[in-house]
């Protein structure tokens, strides 16, 4: 089968090879019935444990029986999404989505009695069956467990709390449904003056066309939009951090920051050095604007002007050549990396070309006891290699966690799972630079890693000192207005990008379309991540795999922080974001000679 750009098929008129091989999950519709089955009536059983843990035995029953349950609805839900996937307009796919989705509901309300009756046993005992060999698969769940205790509530508090969790909520869908239903964006115009319908998808490729009428254009039409409405916006994002206030003081944080990072145990320290070292070293960044303003031919650059290359490169890749093209980038990882990304292609964990009613972008699934799988929409180009490569990092990585660590310990954390992912781009990228002989297509590569850096880094810490920003305002009862919002967005542009950066009457409203400020304090997890894939990329390159594979193969048995220095990364000194910061500065000067 050829890559085909414009005809999308009927999915059975797919070859096989480029479909998932989803029958490994479940060979039949009596199958996945029968789990459903089960899974129901152990969802009923589990009750019986309420109010009986107050033993070693008991706990230790309990806790193996709710992971049971649960691994088998990982394996239902992770079916019933695929199939739903395959194609949304099956009406079969969407009832035995929406059956497992309900189900999955009747299990965390079944189970949400274990939790408070652990703690209620006292830090003392949990401590003791944290060391006890038979909760080995269970000790870093009940260390997490004990860190929760200061911030636990009583009874009926936490009945309260719960009660409000779906109106924590509303702000995220208000503004999902106004954004992504509700707007509509007039046409912009090309040079030409040729009309261009303008939606949240068509927008991003726009700004990103070498023509600056179409990309000027477009940016007044879609945040034109984003202005007129900036007042509301800006008090549904009040509202949104007045929730993430109120949570934290209810549970006794010592700030909203303290709460968000409490997962994942990162100190606010941390979170405000790793903004520290980013705003120290902006001057890479200011010398890269100067670079787009000269090779654009621009004396000022401007918001809509940020994302065009600088050089040109259009290939076709077919996806046959693609898996030799990541394969060969993937060699330094070892034989047994390579060897699980060989089993990924041979054995059709991918599902490669798009078809009429599939879900759009990409994305890799798991579950405990099958092989990972891998979502396409494959059309030939080099940001579907990358994709690729990107997603062939998770599923390695949740394949190699999978068999490495018991089911407790198998889910990861964001931040690790951003590392394995990146680490495979970086390879690639490196890979891609490495072996070309044409001068311009480096440069379009060496450009390339100078956007990841500026879109990746720089500007996911951009976000994360405004966030920081706001919720300080919040912490301290101010409330948030459209016109403080943009000046704190439009002086954080004016620092981050400047002197030879343009503000104008629409960049200052840009903070009203990222939609991850909704998830308060998430988006530092993609400047680290890139940050430690960079580090263990150059690593590997060096032929230091060892630690890296024993980082992967960690899966959640710990804090991703404390992973990282087991595997002989330290975040906290920050020197992953060190080195990429000067690696940012080497490319740099490579792609300016």
């Amino acid at each position: 089968m050829k890559d085909n750009k414009t005809e999308i098929l009927e999915r059975n008129k797919i070859d096989s090879t480029y479909k998932w091989s989803i029958e490994d999950l479940y060979i039949s519709k009596e199958a996945f019935e029968s789990d459903f089955k089960k899974a129901k009536e152990f969802i009923q059983d589990i009750k019986n444990y309420q109010n009986t843990l107050n033993s070693k035995e008991k706990i230790l029953e309990c806790l193996k029986f709710r992971d049971e349950i649960s691994k088998i609805l990982d394996k239902l839900y992770t079916y019933s999404h695929m199939k739903f996937d395959e194609d949304s307009s099956i009406e079969e796919s969407q009832i035995i989505l929406s059956n497992v989705q309900w189900l999955f509901q009747s299990f965390e309300e079944s189970i949400a009695f274990i939790e408070p009756e652990l703690i209620s046993l006292g830090e003392k005992f949990l401590n003791e069956i944290s060391l006890d060999p038979d909760f080995e698969d269970y000790n870093f769940e009940i260390i997490n467990l004990i860190r929760q205790i200061p911030h636990t509530l009583s009874q009926n508090e936490e009945k309260l709390l719960a009660k409000t969790s779906l109106l924590a909520f509303s702000p995220s869908n208000i503004y999902h449904h106004l954004t992504i239903s509700d707007f509509e964006f007039p046409d912009a115009f090309d040079s030409n003056n040729k009309p261009y319908p303008v939606t949240q998808g068509t927008y991003s490729l726009y700004v990103h066309n070498k023509d600056r009428t179409l990309r000027e254009s477009a940016y007044k039409s879609l945040f034109g939009t984003y202005k007129h409405h900036q007042n509301m916006l800006a008090s549904n994002l009040d509202m949104s951090f007045k929730f993430l206030n109120f949570y934290s003081s209810a549970r006794k944080y010592e700030s909203s920051i303290d709460y968000s990072l409490f997962s994942d145990n990162v100190s606010k320290n941390f979170y405000k050095n790793l903004i520290d070292i980013v705003k120290s070293n902006l001057q890479p960044l200011h010398s890269y604007i100067k670079l787009k303003s000269k090779v654009l031919g621009l004396k000022k650059v401007r918001l809509f002007d940020l994302n065009v290359s600088l050089f040109d490169f259009e290939k076709d890749i077919s996806y046959q050549d693609s898996i030799e093209i990541i394969i060969n980038s993937l060699v330094p990882l070892g034989k047994e990396y390579i060897d699980l990304a060989q089993k990924a292609f041979s054995e059709r964990w991918i599902d490669v070309y798009e078809n009429k009613n599939k879900a759009s972008g990409a994305y890799s699934t798991s579950c405990y006891d099958v092989h990972p799988y891998i979502l396409l929409n494959y059309h030939g180009n080099l940001e579907d290699v990358f994709t690729l490569a990107h997603e062939l990092g998770h599923a390695i990585h949740s394949a190699l966690t999978n068999k490495n660590q018991p089911y407790p310990k198998s889910s990861y954390s964001i931040i690790s799972a951003e590392i394995a992912s990146i680490t495979n781009e970086m390879l690639l990228l490196e890979y891609l630079i490495e072996n070309t002989s044409d001068k311009n297509e480096k440069k379009f590569f060496l450009n390339k890693f100078l956007e990841n850096t500026r879109t990746t880094l720089y500007r996911q810490i951009q976000f994360a000192e405004f966030e920081m920003k706001i919720s300080d305002l919040i912490d301290n009862s101010q409330p948030l207005t459209a016109q403080n919002l943009n000046n704190i967005y439009d002086n954080l542009n004016k620092e981050y990008y400047g002197d030879l950066f343009e503000t104008d009457e629409y960049s200052g409203v840009e903070w009203s379309r990222i939609p991850h400020f909704y998830s308060p304090f998430y988006v530092y997890k993609y400047a680290t991540g890139f940050s430690c894939a960079n580090y263990f990329a150059q690593r590997i390159l060096n032929e230091d795999t060892a630690s890296y594979i024993k980082f992967l193969k960690s899966g959640g048995s710990n804090f991703p922080l404390e992973l990282l220095k087991s595997a002989g990364l330290d975040l906290e000194s920050l020197e992953p974001v060190k080195f990429t910061i000067k690696k940012f500065i080497e490319k740099l000067r490579e792609v300016s000679v």
